[in-house]
């Protein structure tokens, strides 16, 4: 399976936060997602893990209330059911691996 990025049409996940589901199966979804600075993701969690590797830009994660910055080449992972929060501090693109899939990106 094959999906190529300029086909796949991007959504508004939240204000200033783009994703683009590039491909998946039940078991595994990977997105990219495209932030714009200043943008934010409040405190959340989801039962899925999360792997997020910072393609460009920077982040500041909190994860069960630990603060991190990342940046270019970083990951974060979040456990099932982990809280997070996300505030974007540069223009960020991002690739999001879950496991398992996330339905409600789907439909």
């Amino acid at each position: 399976m094959f999906t190529f990025n300029k086909e796949v049409t991007a959504v508004e996940a939240a204000p200033g936060i783009m994703r683009k589901v590039m491909s998946y199966t039940k078991e595994l979804m990977v997105c990219e997602f495209t932030l714009k600075k200043g943008s934010h993701l409040p405190a959340h969690h989801h039962p899925h893990v999360q792997s997020t590797y910072v393609i460009s830009g920077q982040l500041k994660y909190i994860i069960d209330g630990e603060e991190k910055v990342i940046n270019d080449g970083d990951t974060a992972l979040m456990k099932a059911n982990q809280v997070h929060e996300i505030m974007v501090l540069e223009d960020t693109k991002v690739i999001d691996v879950f496991t398992p899939m996330r339905d409600d990106f789907i439909k």
